[in-house]
């Protein structure tokens, strides 16, 4: 993507590069409203060099340098965001993939009897692909206990 459709070498604004990235991604994403497929978080990584100075962030592409930007997709007013599958995950992955869904993760532990299961999601409230109202996701998660 190049700001003004220059030379590939030139340098770009950041801030003006990174707002109309996140402005292309609003408009996918509206256009995907009420439709069966959603934007979730994107993550951009842009390779270049970064110079900071009186007129904000410039990025010159190429180089061994990166720009990490993330773009958490927020859904319309109205309508409550998805609720993503997270049985069999660690805590540490379903927490992830709760915080990327907009939604807080809430743990009850549950005894098992098999070490293979200790430590991974066992089930969910709500289920997945049902909407999330509250903001958070209620998750059992195995525990070998002693």
């Amino acid at each position: 993507m190049q700001g003004d459709g220059g030379d590939a070498d030139a340098t770009l604004n950041l801030d003006a590069l990174l707002t109309q990235l996140a402005g292309e991604l609003e408009r996918v994403h509206a256009h995907l409203a009420g439709g069966p497929l959603r934007l979730g978080p994107v993550e951009v990584e842009l390779r270049g060099a970064v110079a900071t100075g009186s007129e904000g962030a410039a990025f010159r592409p190429g180089g061994s340098g990166e720009v990490r930007a993330y773009f958490v997709g927020v859904e319309p007013e109205g309508v409550a965001p998805v609720t993503p599958e997270l049985r069999g995950l660690t805590r540490s992955a379903a927490a992830r993939k709760a915080r990327a869904s907009g939604a807080g993760l809430e743990v009850t532990v549950v005894p098992c009897a098999s070490a293979e299961l200790a430590g991974r999601v066992c089930w969910q409230r709500p289920a997945p692909g049902e909407p999330q109202a509250s903001g958070r996701i209620e998750v059992g998660m195995y525990s070998a206990g002693r």
